[in-house]
């Protein structure tokens, strides 16, 4: 069976065509389609076909309205959940809170088409969430908020048209036209009736006709168009007896008796009411008997009839609080509540779980503690609490009512016999019952032991510690079919979870003992283990030393070996510009001693002598620069106090000061960091490392005249750190290379004038005086990105 199918199949014969039968009277001839739908009942509940059942209670649904139909949709209902068919429940749920509507109990109404729209949108049943939302916008018009009732159907609208549902479109524009009409927008609410009604014909929905034919007469009648109203009406009439459409057929009636009344008829119009109330008994439709009733004593007390008058005022009055009554809380009962005086279900919960006394019961009075308050909370006539006595069997330890008398326990309930509902109930799964006998889980052992002991519905709740299920609660209704509402069960899972952790705290108690003397043991071995770790740590801390050493040494090394091949270029060529220099004097200087000397030679001396000295200023200052480098890797820096520091203002100040030689002229730099992102640090620092980031970028990234982009941007990362990204798309670097770059004194262009110090230098005030941290990565031909994330 597909779950994602919107009607699954029958295993019955000829469903399709029977069902498709049956839709067909239910427009033209409801007491035909009635006999057929019984039948189909019948039929299902003898070979146990869900799918036939649910699909003949969604057909009896649109015979029978209120409360009526509602033990039977909710049979269909746990048919649904049992099957995991979970279109049908959608349905199954709209159609509960239409019957809840139909009986004025709107706040269950509100409840059942909340958990409809919930289903209909996971399981893509968009026919019953378009229904359940025009049943919410009904609710908002019954309670006097048009306004709301019309966003309600007008979101049915918009998504019915996108189904392509011409009966869904119907519907919704009825409810929409019967919003405006509230709102006196009579001409929008005229035109959204005459939609529904072209419609309803070409779909040969005679009962659909006779509700527009109805709603148009009632905008006609607010409009003073009496004769127009008339005919419309009559013939609305006419169609809802042919179909058989009650509801529609009291609103009808009451809709004529007001045109009687306007035309100055007053007899007729009674007549009508007459006519009309006895259809919405028949209906079971409190809403329109009440108007019928509020009319009558209008009529009545108009042509002096005033006894009669004033019993149909009370008995609408009697209606309206009843309708009323889900949506309004007894201001008596509040009080009652908040004095202590009167218990709600949740309060009993409350007082449960904070009740320290039922951590510290034995088992049996700790199961009749649940017991009562499941009786209480739930309102049931008695509760009874399951442990397994064996690894196949429940064994019943305690069952009482609400005063706590103990009543008659078992019968065990063994696998043999009942291994589906023990399989569930090891799975974790809540088994509500509305009819213990009509449940797939349930109605062996309602067979078995339930019936005879009265026992019609119940509510299996299992309790689990450490995803395993160790009792069951039960909660038992005696009498016919209880109907289990969403907040009862949400009370059942609360009371389950409070006797988990009961009787998780009734086993903590049997292991004290044997887990204090663990903890003995585990405390000797944690105190061998931590003088194991001690010495291993102090190991490990001397071989870190030697190994640190050995890195200083291998860095000090390279730094030698580096320094001294860099150093010899610029010392040798002083050297030899020297010697050459001082050669060149001793030999003039004889010239001069003998007096052969001529001017000639004085003049080429002096142009020699001066480009020898140019020669040895350019390497002593080259000599002068590597010695720099190296001293702005000294930890010692001149102290500053911190300031606030707007990072793009640091770096816009680096690039303006920034001269890109010639070679790289094609290379941008784009500032992307938040202009509103400051921090307390040291300017000088951050205003370095961002100028050393760039000028690495345009030695190493980038080819002579090759274009190019730097873009360096910020964000702050979750745990409330400053992160500074610098990305260029230059050649990338060779993942071999990438582990050294922080590493002193490691450049590719060793022997080029570069001393390798420019990203350790980076490194080291990011770690040390910034109190930060910076990482890179980097793809060959692609690019390299370095994060530093610095704190605010």
């Amino acid at each position: 069976m597909q779950l994602s199918q919107a009607h699954p199949m029958s295993s019955m014969p000829e469903f399709a065509d029977r069902i498709a039968q049956i839709e067909q009277l239910l427009h033209r001839d409801r007491e035909l389609a009635q006999q057929m739908i019984e039948a189909l009942m019948a039929e299902s509940r003898l070979q146990h076909d869900a799918v036939g059942f649910i699909r003949a209670i969604e057909m009896q649904s649109q015979v029978t309205y209120g409360i009526a139909i509602l033990d039977l949709q909710y049979e269909a209902l746990q048919m649904a959940q049992n099957h995991h068919l979970f279109a049908a429940e959608a349905r199954l749920l709209n159609l509960i809170g239409r019957a809840y509507y139909a009986a004025a109990q709107y706040q269950e109404a509100m409840q059942t088409w909340g958990r409809c729209l919930e289903v209909a949108e996971l399981s893509a049943e968009y026919g019953a969430w378009i229904k359940a939302k025009m049943g919410v916008g009904q609710i908002y018009d019954a309670l006097g908020d048009p306004s709301s009732a019309v966003e309600m159907h007008q979101e049915a609208i918009d998504r019915s048209q996108v189904l392509g549902d011409d009966w869904l479109q119907l519907q919704a524009h009825i409810n929409l036209g019967v919003n405006l009409h509230r709102l006196r927008r009579s001409d929008e609410a005229l035109a959204a009736f005459n939609f529904a009604l072209d419609t309803a014909r070409q779909l040969n929905h005679e009962d659909d006709v006779a509700e527009c034919l109805m709603r148009i007469g009632e905008v006609q009648l607010a409009m003073h168009v009496f004769s127009r109203a008339a005919v419309s009406l009559e013939s609305a009439q006419i169609i809802a007896e042919r179909s058989g459409y009650k509801w529609a057929l009291t609103q009808i009636l009451r809709l004529r008796a007001e045109c009687f009344l306007s035309m100055n008829q007053p007899k007729e119009a009674l007549q009508q009411i007459y006519h009309g109330i006895q259809v919405a008994d028949e209906a079971g439709a409190l809403h329109p008997k009440m108007l019928l009733l509020n009319l009558q004593s209008q009529i009545c007390e108009r042509v002096g009839d005033l006894a009669v008058a004033l019993l149909a005022q009370r008995e609408a009055q009697r209606i309206e609080l009843q309708i009323h009554q889900a949506a309004r809380r007894d201001p008596l009962q509040q009080v009652a509540q908040l004095s202590g005086l009167l218990h709600n279900p949740d309060q009993i919960l409350l007082d449960l779980a904070s009740n320290l006394s039922i951590e510290n019961n034995d088992l049996l009075s700790l199961s009749t503690t649940l017991c009562v308050t499941a009786c209480r909370a739930l309102k049931v006539a008695q509760a009874s609490f399951w442990q397994w006595s064996k690894p196949d069997c429940l064994s019943c330890i305690a069952r009482s009512n609400a005063q706590a008398e103990p009543l008659v326990l078992g019968p065990d309930v063994e696998r043999e016999s009942l291994s589906a509902l023990l399989r569930q109930l090891e799975a974790g799964e809540i088994i509500i019952a509305h009819s213990a006998a009509q449940h797939l889980f349930t109605w062996q052992w309602s067979e078995y032991a339930l019936q005879a002991q009265g026992i019609a519905a119940v509510l299996l709740i299992p309790v689990r510690l450490n995803n395993e299920t160790i009792a069951m609660l039960a909660c038992e209704h005696l009498g016919g079919q209880r109907n289990w509402r969403r907040d009862e069960v949400q009370h059942a899972q609360q009371l389950g979870l409070l006797a988990t952790r009961a009787l998780a705290q009734y086993r903590q108690q049997s292991y004290v003992e044997q887990i204090a003397g663990l903890n003995t043991r585990l405390q000797q071995q944690n105190d061998e283990l931590e003088t194991r770790v001690n010495e291993r740590t102090q190991a490990l801390e001397q071989a870190r030393g030697k190994l640190v050493q050995a890195e200083k040494l291998a860095a000090l090394g390279h730094l030698v070996a580096g320094f001294a091949h860099e150093l010899n270029t610029p010392l040798g060529s002083i050297l030899t510009a020297s010697t050459t220099l001082t050669s060149q004097s001793r030999a003039i200087n004889q010239q001069l001693k003998s007096g052969a000397i001529k001017k000639s030679q004085v003049d080429q001396y002096l142009v020699q002598g001066q480009e020898i000295s140019e020669l040895i200023e350019r390497n002593a200052r080259r000599a002068s620069d590597l010695i720099h480098d190296l001293k702005q890797l000294s930890s010692e820096r001149p102290s500053h106090d911190t300031q606030t520091v707007c990072l793009f203002d640091v770096l816009d100040n680096v690039i303006q000061h920034l001269t890109l030689p010639e070679q790289h002229r094609l290379i941008t730099i784009e500032n992307r960091i938040d202009p509103q992102l400051t921090l307390n640090s040291y300017r000088s620092e951050i205003e370095m490392i961002l100028n050393q980031l760039i000028q690495n970028s345009l030695l190493h990234a980038f080819t002579p005249n090759s274009a190019g982009k730097i873009e360096i941007e910020s964000m702050i990362t979750a745990d409330h750190l400053i992160s500074l990204i610098y990305h260029d798309n230059g050649v990338g670097i060779e993942p071999a290379a990438q582990k050294r770059v922080f590493d002193p004194f490691y450049t590719t262009q060793f022997g080029q004038g570069r001393s390798g110090l420019g990203l350790y230098q980076v490194y080291s005030v990011v770690h040390g005086r910034l109190g930060g941290d910076i990482s890179l990565s980097s793809t060959p031909t692609q690019g390299t990105q370095i994060t530093i994330t610095l704190p605010f």
